[in-house]
């Protein structure tokens, strides 16, 4: 019997032993061996598309997603929106509609239809629709077309003018060469003479006007009177022409012609420029008119160019 209980304790004794004998990994708890939660992914970001979009006739559709830095305009044209726009949103002749993922930061405007927010859709501005402003939209292109068109007849016409003064120039320049040359001489030798007749002419031409339209008896001559102004005018204008043509070519054209050519095609091209234009014409009306008068239309040769004195 003690036999008996002394192999039950030995065998009691090395199945303990062998029981810690086990790997650690066999005792792990069940909680130890689950698997950790998946991390959640983060937000995509808004995919850039352009700096700003621009289209003439044609609709513009961005989605959901989908981003743009600047100004979105449709000119002609609707403007659907589902993504961030960091701008305005502008649709000149159609509807703006956006959709619930928009995001604007700028104003919504819609000319000639309308403007239209889903559930979601947030403006950091005002939104602003004109629906009857389509009418005025379908009017743009043949208003711009017309404007182009006048402008072009302008140009043409300016072209026309300049063409009709060279020949002007070549007319007086073969009948009163030595004239002209007096003028020039007049304008620039004695320019204060000139001023104060340029300032005196024209209100002394339109007081002459009006008094002969007030008598019965010179009505007849007021037409005189415009052909005086006219014939002014254009005399002064040649003679600032052939100066300006002398200083331009610096003594390189013998012929006093060339000068005043030159001088006529540099007026004309500095008229296409609009503050030197005005500048242009009050020269001719003041400078050039009173060259006119002051030299008498030429007959009255200008005071001789100061010699410098040897000392």
């Amino acid at each position: 019997m003690k036999r008996l209980c002394t192999a039950l304790l030995l065998a009691l004794a090395l199945g303990a032993r062998a029981e810690d004998k086990k790997p650690a990994a066999a005792k792990a708890s069940p909680a130890a061996t689950r698997k950790a939660p998946a991390a959640k992914a983060a937000p995509e970001e808004p995919k850039r598309v352009a700096d700003g979009v621009f289209k003439f006739g044609k609709d513009i559709s961005l989605g959901t997603g989908q981003s743009v830095d600047g100004p979105v305009v449709a000119f002609g044209g609707s403007v659907a929106v589902d993504g961030r726009i960091n701008g305005p949103v502008v649709a000149l002749g159609g509807s703006a509609q956006l959709g619930p993922h928009t995001v604007v930061s700028g104003p919504v405007v819609s000319l000639g239809g309308s403007a239209t927010l889903q559930d979601g859709a947030r403006v950091e501005g005002p939104v602003i629709e004109l629906p009857h402003a389509r009418s005025l939209a379908r009017l743009a292109a043949p208003l711009f077309t017309a404007a182009a068109a006048l402008a072009a007849l302008a140009v043409v016409g300016k072209l026309v003018a300049g063409v009709g003064w060279l020949l002007l120039a070549v007319v007086l320049w073969a009948l009163f060469p030595a004239a002209l040359r007096n003028t020039r001489d007049t304008l620039e030798r004695e320019t204060a003479a000139c001023f104060a007749w340029g300032v005196v002419c024209w209100p002394a031409l339109a007081a002459a006007a009006v008094a002969f339209l007030v008598s019965l008896v010179g009505i007849p001559l007021v037409p005189l009177v415009a052909f005086l102004a006219a014939a002014v005018y254009v005399w002064g204008m040649l003679a600032i022409a052939f100066w300006l043509g002398d200083r331009l070519g610096a003594g390189r054209w013998e012929s006093g012609l060339v000068s005043v050519l030159v001088g006529v095609v540099a007026l004309k091209v500095l008229a296409f420029v609009p503050l030197v234009r005005w500048a242009i014409w009050a020269a001719t009306t003041i400078f050039g008119a009173g060259a006119a008068f002051a030299s008498r239309f030429g007959t009255r040769a200008a005071a001789p160019a100061p010699t410098a004195e040897v000392k």
